[in-house]
Protein backbone atom coordinates (compact mmCIF):
# COMPACT_ATOMS: atom_id res chain seq x y z
CA UNK A 1 0.00 0.00 0.00
CA UNK A 2 1.44 3.31 -1.04
CA UNK A 3 1.88 6.09 1.49
CA UNK A 4 -0.55 8.36 -0.36
CA UNK A 5 -3.24 5.67 -0.21
CA UNK A 6 -2.63 5.14 3.51
CA UNK A 7 -2.82 8.86 4.27
CA UNK A 8 -6.01 9.16 2.26
CA UNK A 9 -7.57 6.24 4.05
CA UNK A 10 -6.53 7.45 7.52
CA UNK A 11 -7.04 11.19 7.03
CA UNK A 12 -8.50 11.79 10.51
CA UNK A 13 -5.61 9.97 12.18
CA UNK A 14 -3.04 12.04 10.29
CA UNK A 15 -4.85 15.28 11.13
CA UNK A 16 -5.11 14.25 14.79
CA UNK A 17 -1.36 13.59 14.86
CA UNK A 18 -0.65 16.98 13.26
CA UNK A 19 -2.81 18.70 15.88
CA UNK A 20 -0.89 16.84 18.59
CA UNK A 21 2.41 18.09 17.19
CA UNK A 22 1.12 21.64 16.96
CA UNK A 23 -0.09 21.54 20.55
CA UNK A 24 3.23 20.12 21.73
CA UNK A 25 4.93 23.11 20.09
CA UNK A 26 2.37 25.52 21.58
CA UNK A 27 2.93 24.07 25.06
CA UNK A 28 6.69 24.43 24.83
CA UNK A 29 6.61 27.89 23.25
CA UNK A 30 4.18 29.34 25.79
CA UNK A 31 5.94 27.62 28.69
CA UNK A 32 9.37 28.96 27.79
CA UNK A 33 8.01 32.40 26.90
CA UNK A 34 6.36 32.68 30.30
CA UNK A 35 9.35 31.22 32.16
CA UNK A 36 11.79 33.58 30.52
CA UNK A 37 9.69 36.73 30.88
CA UNK A 38 6.78 37.09 33.28
CA UNK A 39 6.90 34.00 35.50
CA UNK A 40 10.62 33.56 36.12
CA UNK A 41 10.03 32.66 39.77
CA UNK A 42 7.08 30.34 39.12
CA UNK A 43 7.90 27.64 36.54
CA UNK A 44 5.01 25.39 37.58
CA UNK A 45 2.50 28.18 37.03
CA UNK A 46 4.04 28.80 33.62
CA UNK A 47 3.65 25.13 32.69
CA UNK A 48 0.07 24.92 33.96
CA UNK A 49 -0.84 28.02 31.95
CA UNK A 50 0.83 26.61 28.84
CA UNK A 51 -1.00 23.30 29.20
CA UNK A 52 -4.37 25.04 29.59
CA UNK A 53 -3.75 27.14 26.48
CA UNK A 54 -2.60 24.10 24.48
CA UNK A 55 -5.67 22.14 25.62
CA UNK A 56 -7.96 24.86 24.30
CA UNK A 57 -6.03 25.00 21.01
CA UNK A 58 -6.23 21.21 20.74
CA UNK A 59 -9.98 21.16 21.31
CA UNK A 60 -10.63 23.86 18.72
CA UNK A 61 -8.33 22.36 16.07
CA UNK A 62 -9.64 18.83 16.54
CA UNK A 63 -13.25 20.00 16.51
CA UNK A 64 -12.92 22.29 13.49
CA UNK A 65 -10.30 20.47 11.42
CA UNK A 66 -9.59 16.87 12.39
CA UNK A 67 -13.12 15.66 13.10
CA UNK A 68 -15.31 18.29 11.47
CA UNK A 69 -17.19 15.68 9.40
CA UNK A 70 -18.37 13.79 12.47
CA UNK A 71 -21.53 14.66 14.28
CA UNK A 72 -21.56 15.52 17.89
CA UNK A 73 -23.26 17.46 20.57
CA UNK A 74 -23.54 21.20 20.64
CA UNK A 75 -20.28 23.07 21.14
CA UNK A 76 -21.04 24.46 24.58
CA UNK A 77 -21.96 20.97 25.82
CA UNK A 78 -18.77 19.41 24.41
CA UNK A 79 -16.65 22.21 25.81
CA UNK A 80 -18.18 21.71 29.24
CA UNK A 81 -17.36 18.02 29.11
Amino acid sequence: MALVDWVGKHRELVRFAVVGGICFAVTNAVNYALKLTVLTDKPVTALVTAVIIATIVSYVLNREWSFRTRGGRERHHEAAL
